[in-house]
């Protein structure tokens, strides 16, 4: 997991502050936007289980 100084949490492909996102058991995270893409091209397919994130960034 990336994180800047502040520990917000960064997307896994876009490098952006995830809001809200999705936390693989393997410890990537994704943002919805990147994670639904790759969910939908099947890229994600080998994780049993994922949960909900939310950052703590607040804009």
């Amino acid at each position: 997991m990336r994180e800047r100084e502040n520990w917000d949490v960064l997307c896994e492909v876009c490098d952006k502050t995830i809001e809200r996102g999705v936390a693989t058991e393997s410890g990537e995270n994704y943002c919805d936007s990147c994670y639904n893409k790759l969910a939908y091209k099947g890229k994600l397919s080998q994780f049993k289980s994922c949960k909900k994130v939310r950052g703590t960034n607040e804009r």
